[in-house]
């Protein structure tokens, strides 16, 4: 057999390109091994696509320090989205510093997730008024992913009531505003709306017994919660980056984790005895 110009002698693609494309492919077969090598390949000519799939792919295999290097070389290479990430992993290798200047980047660049990482850095550092204005700043922007993060602060740290809007600006975008917008709901008297939201939040193929004790289980954990004895749970989600990014001639193309990475939020339990009635 002949060997084609466009392909190595293992039968690989050689133009960076092709590679990412095979990377992204084998990626998302759940050959992440694979995924790996046709990625590194791409980045040894400076990719910066490369580079940054490079770096998503050490995360998922949990090879945060390499994580952290291909980010840097995506970043240099001048890749969208690359501040964010190198934000990220920066974060779980513990250089918060480091992580809040590359979160801020990422803010100056436009990405609205930036705002969000250096809020909770500076939430983390008892710096509340500062992280809610850099968190207001990226609402004022436009993002709804921002939107629903400070609703559910406003509403879990202050009650406020003008988190409601923001709380459904950002439900699509981001879980964790269902329970603290269901709260809302349950204080009001509106446990029928309460319960939808959250019904809502079920995947359409879990509404069975799966979803019911999904809904039973968010009931016991408000019911444990309103113990005085008891602490209240706290969750609280940083939003994805990019999992993996492919490009051709005229398109760059990303795909998103499925689910946000958890941080702290504090849930209030006022009303539990109504959700339990109405389950």
């Amino acid at each position: 057999m002949t060997q084609s110009a466009s392909t190595s002698e293992c039968g690989d693609p050689v133009e960076p390109d092709a590679l990412v494309r095979a990377g992204c492919a084998a990626a998302d077969r759940g050959h992440l091994r694979e995924a790996l090598r046709l990625f590194g390949a791409a980045a040894l000519a400076g990719d910066g696509a490369a580079q940054l799939n490079l770096g998503n792919t050490y995360m998922q295999l949990g090879r945060r320090a390499d994580a952290v290097e291909a980010f840097g070389a995506a970043l240099a290479a001048g890749e969208p989205g690359a501040a964010y990430s190198l934000g990220r992993a920066l974060e779980d290798v513990g250089d918060v510093d480091a992580a809040f200047g590359a979160y801020q980047q990422a803010w100056a660049e436009g990405d609205a997730k930036g705002a969000i990482g250096a809020s909770w850095i500076l939430s983390d550092r008892g710096h509340r008024i500062e992280s809610f204005d850099l968190l207001r700043e990226a609402v004022e922007g436009g993002s709804d992913l921002a939107a629903g993060v400070l609703g559910v602060r406003l509403w879990e740290e202050e009650r406020a009531r003008e988190a409601e809007g923001l709380l459904h600006r950002g439900l699509t975008l981001y879980p964790p505003t269902r329970p603290p917008l269901a709260d809302m709901y349950l204080e009001q008297g509106r446990a029928a709306e309460a319960l939808a939201v959250l019904r809502e939040g079920t995947p359409e193929g879990e509404r069975g017994m799966s979803g019911g004790l999904r809904l039973y289980s968010i009931s016991r954990c408000l019911r444990a919660s309103s113990s005085p004895a008891s602490t209240a749970a706290r969750s609280r989600a940083r939003p994805s980056c990019s999992r993996w990014v492919a490009r051709s001639r005229s398109a760059r193309f990303s795909r998103q984790f499925a689910s946000p990475r958890l941080r702290p939020m504090r849930y209030a339990a006022s009303a539990a005895s109504a959700l339990l009635a109405t389950s």
